[in-house]
């Protein structure tokens, strides 16, 4: 019998370089007998990627009986690392059983950015009326590891009001919206059995910036070039998700159509090409950029040595932060039409202080790209880039897990259970 300690990630997608990347896993499974549980063929947003790996350490949960089975078999002091995506509520069967597997697994927070932050770079607040005099480090940071002890069960009968609906839709987003504000109230008032319940580690974008500065790589072109960050836009599985009374596919004609008109402008008054980095679950059948180049899993390279950047809201802003380049933040009519999306857009215009540049009515006499200014690129880099830690994420989450398990361990002799 192995004497490592037991490491569970579990996410709702399979293992692809991201998520490798992002948790270490190949340093991590050299110290820990570590395993990956993909349950995308039981949640309810599937993706498909383009860059799916197999590794000796994943498994496929395929079924609720095979996630019981699993469950039920890990040591009592096993470290469970989950990301359950509770932004949608038909998840909760899947987080309501490893909650009661699993009373002490570690929740992952890794979508925190400055947008969804609503922080105001330049005065160190959140822009919130509510919370307009706390500061950022009081709220929350970028990445964050938070244990937490999940009391979901008080929220059974309002999940179940939700799952068992006639129509299987929500009648909005915003009740939507309501339901997940109760459960994240629920949970974040619940007891946490394990003290120090917040672990950080790097912003996983900055230790991939210092990576490839250490490895001095050739650029991916040798053509003068702007950079778009797609988000998959229009075929993401979420946008249909919170958008459930639109009709997406009838806005991809007119969207792609706009954006295609903007970069030929833009290739024009630049004199230099348009090319694309994909968003890491993008699976283009199809090019839907008019032939333009597409480069899968190599948008900080793309950013290092591009001219500008455009973008809508994607977090690979900072990049274009690290590397201090011009930047078109972009919205259209088709954008307009769903109201999530566009505010997310413009929470960024007000993030980095910034224009937002609708494509459809941009005038020649409008600034195509604009730095972002140094006030508020420091905020950024102050508040995101964390330098004082002198250690890798892989070292990090190595030193997080031990003393994690060190405390269920001790939580558990202090409760009279005996680990097996």
């Amino acid at each position: 019998m192995s004497n490592k300690i037991k490491v569970v990630f579990m996410l709702t997608s399979p293992l692809t370089s991201r998520w490798e990347n992002y948790f270490c896993m190949d340093d991590l499974s050299k110290i820990f007998d570590l395993e990956y549980w993909d349950f995308s063929p039981i949640a309810s947003l599937p993706f498909e990627a383009n860059d799916i790996l197999e590794r000796d350490y994943v498994k496929v949960i395929s079924s609720f009986t095979m996630l019981k089975k699993a469950l039920k078999s890990l040591p009592m002091d096993v470290v469970c690392m989950a990301h359950v995506h509770l932004d949608d509520v038909r998840n909760y069967k899947l987080h309501k059983i490893i909650s009661s597997y699993c009373p002490n697994r570690v929740g992952l927070n890794i979508w925190y950015n400055a947008s969804s932050q609503k922080i105001d770079l330049e005065k160190g607040n959140v822009i919130d009326d509510k919370v307009e005099n706390k500061s950022v480090r009081e709220k929350n940071v970028f990445y964050r590891v938070k244990t937490k002890l999940y009391q979901i069960y008080p929220l059974q009968y309002v999940a179940k009001f939700l799952m068992h609906r006639k129509d299987g839709q929500f009648d909005s987003w915003k009740k939507h919206h309501e339901i997940l504000r109760i459960i994240d109230m629920y949970n974040h008032y619940s007891i946490s059995i394990l003290p120090g319940s917040e672990y950080y580690i790097n912003q996983p974008d900055y230790e991939r910036y210092l990576q490839i500065e250490k490895m001095n790589e050739k650029p991916l072109t040798h053509d003068k070039y702007v950079v778009y960050l797609d988000q998959y836009f229009l075929y993401h599985p979420t946008v249909a998700l919170v958008n459930p009374n639109v009709d997406i596919p009838s806005l991809r004609e007119p969207f792609f159509c706009a954006l295609n008109a903007y970069f030929d402008k833009v290739e024009k008054m630049l004199n230099c090409k348009v090319v694309i980095a994909a968003h890491p679950v993008a699976n283009y059948k199809t090019n839907p950029f008019n032939g333009r180049e597409i480069f899968y899993f190599k948008t900080a390279e793309l950013i290092r040595d591009c001219e500008a950047v455009i973008l809508h809201s994607s977090s690979s802003i900072s990049f274009a932060v690290l590397y201090d380049k011009p930047v078109s933040i972009v919205s259209n009519e088709q954008i307009e039409k769903l109201p999530n999306f566009l505010e997310q857009i413009n929470v960024y215009g007000k993030v980095f202080h910034l224009p937002v540049v609708n494509i459809d009515k941009i005038d020649k006499r409008d600034p195509l790209f604009v730095k972002i200014s140094p006030s508020v690129r420091k905020g950024y880099m102050d508040t995101f880039y964390d330098t004082t830690y002198n250690k890798t994420n892989s070292e990090l989450l190595a030193e997080h897990i031990v003393n994690i398990h060190e405390q269920i361990i001790a939580s558990s002799l202090n409760s009279g259970y005996e680990m097996h």
